[in-house]
Formats: C-alpha cells, structure tokens, sequence
C-alpha cells in the first residue's frame, strides 16, 4: 500500500499517459451528455416507453459480447489509431442523438411512428456498440503500457484515471444542459 503514491506519481510522470488520458477527457464530454441525459429525456420527456428502452437493451447484449471478440482482433495492430478512429465516430454519433435525434423525436406515444422508434433503436445500437469497442480498445492500450512488473497496481491506476476522464464531467454537465437548454423541443 505504501508503494501505491509512488506508482501515482510514476504513471503521472509519463507523458504518453498525460496525453491519452488528457486525450479521453477532452472527448467524453458528449458521451457524457448522452449517457447520462439522453434516455431519461427520452423517456421523461418525450414519453418513449421504458419498457421498449429496456427491449432495445436487450437485444443489443448479444451485439456487444460479438463486437467485443471483432474490436480485439482488429484492434490488436493497431490500438492507438483504432482509438483515434472510434473517438471521432463516437464524438459524431452522440453528438447526432443529443442533437438532432432527441430534438426531433416526437413529444408523444401517439405520434411515434414506427420509423421514429427503428431510427432511436438504430442510433443507440450504433451508440452502444461504438462505447463496447472504445472501452475494449482503451484497456488493450493499457495492457500495451504497463509495467509488467506492477501490473496489478498499475492497470488499478490507469483504470482509475480513465474512468475519471468521464466521471469528472458530471460535475458541470448538467448545469451546461440545463443552462442552454440541449434538450428542449
């Protein structure tokens, strides 16, 4: 346990891992928004059953365990410029259900059409599934910079600090939809 500061110190020191976290903290913002804010606007405010939400769910978690074995192997060469690629679409596609999806969904059950739900149901498998190979992908990147002889610790360390690139914008995310209005029809 008294090791644990140093290592701190020691992954906070390397500049290739300044980069990529600071790399994912400047991306996360409109996954954020999205995955903290989207379905309960979508089901809150535009009516849209949780029941059919919760459908959508679980068709998609035999989706994900596939895509997870697909973003290994492709991933494997190459992790950095797949990460790279992924951010970018996942930046796009977030941005496009917060922006343009939930804006235009229709306010009631009974204007609903079947195309507006296989649209929502489309985007956030597309959503879903860019957020399974980006998460694959960020810990083949942290498997690739450890050190082997603390791994433990080490992958501990980076995990945290990773999953501290999403947490840390919760703290502002919610003043900034409330403050412009995101998801006002």
């Amino acid at each position: 346990m008294s090791q644990v500061p140093r290592i701190l110190v020691d992954v906070l020191k390397n500049r290739n891992t300044l980069i990529f976290i600071g790399f994912l903290f400047l991306t996360k913002a409109s996954c954020v928004i999205n995955a903290n804010m989207g379905s309960v606007y979508l089901t809150s405010e535009l009516g849209f059953p949780k029941e059919r939400l919760s459908f959508i769910n679980v068709v998609l978690g035999p989706l994900e365990i596939i895509t997870t074995l697909l973003s290994s192997y492709f991933a494997a060469d190459r992790p950095f410029a797949v990460l790279w690629k992924m951010t970018l679409f996942q930046i796009f596609i977030n941005s496009y259900m917060v922006l343009y999806v939930l804006q235009n969904f229709p306010t009631s059950t009974e204007l609903q059409t079947d195309a507006d739900v296989w649209h929502l149901a489309i985007i956030k498998m597309l959503v879903d599934l860019a957020e399974n190979v980006q998460f694959v992908i960020m810990f083949a990147i942290v498997s690739k910079v450890v050190d082997k002889r603390i791994t433990g610790m080490h992958i501990t360390l980076l995990a945290s600090l990773i999953n501290q690139t999403s947490f840390a914008h919760k703290f502002y995310i919610y003043e900034l939809v409330e403050r412009f209005g995101l998801f006002v029809p």
